[in-house]
């Protein structure tokens, strides 16, 4: 999920504007024709993207494909449009979860285009919520300095980071996870941080 900051005070001095926020909604079109890996859903100032991967088998036709770095990686160039269009700096928090879905396409789109679908149960969704507010919270209680990027740390230990990297050094807070009885961890951590210890690409 993708937020932009300080929207309440760009309204309020009539900085966000029509013709901006069409502008940023072309700008994201550009990036998904040229990401077809991922689907995109604008609401507004924010913005859902949605990746599917798939864990390969020795004894099957599926390959693996899972990257989740990808999420990562096309961060600035969504920070860049959200800045050029609106002016807004953005965060982005990351989760992953199970497709329970036999259908594999990223989204539905109903044939009369007013039903779409991510094909998805809520439980990923929702644990974004619940970290946004734990970080919102944090922040405002100076517990936590405003980051770029707050990832479950699921995804956050799933990322190919370079292997002298302190990954565990950087600031990590509980959050309540949605249909857990117990709490579950997030991380913060900045994007030049996050892009300078990660893996080449292969």
């Amino acid at each position: 999920m993708i937020d932009a900051i300080g929207v309440k005070t760009a309204l309020a001095g009539g900085r966000l504007t029509g013709s901006g926020l069409i502008r940023l909604r072309d700008e994201i079109d550009k990036i998904a024709a040229e990401t077809p890996g991922m689907a995109f859903v604008s609401l507004a100032d924010s913005l859902i993207v949605k990746a599917n991967w798939y864990v390969g088998h020795y004894d099957s036709d599926v390959n693996y494909s899972y990257e989740p770095e990808s999420l990562v990686r096309i961060f600035p160039r969504i920070s860049k449009a959200y800045e050029e269009a609106v002016g807004l700096k953005i965060y982005a928090v990351i989760t992953q979860g199970v497709n329970e879905y036999e259908d594999d396409a990223l989204v539905h789109v109903s044939e009369a285009g007013a039903h779409i679908s991510l094909n998805s149960l809520g439980l990923p969704f929702a644990q974004l919520l619940s970290i946004d507010e734990a970080a919102r919270e944090a922040i405002k209680s100076k517990g936590l300095a405003p980051s770029d990027l707050y990832l479950d740390s699921r995804f956050y230990h799933s990322l190919r980071f370079q292997h002298d990297f302190e990954k565990h050094a950087e600031p990590h807070m509980a959050y309540n996870a949605p249909m857990s009885s117990t709490p579950g961890t997030y991380y913060a951590i900045n994007i030049d941080t996050a892009l300078s210890n990660l893996r080449a690409e292969d």
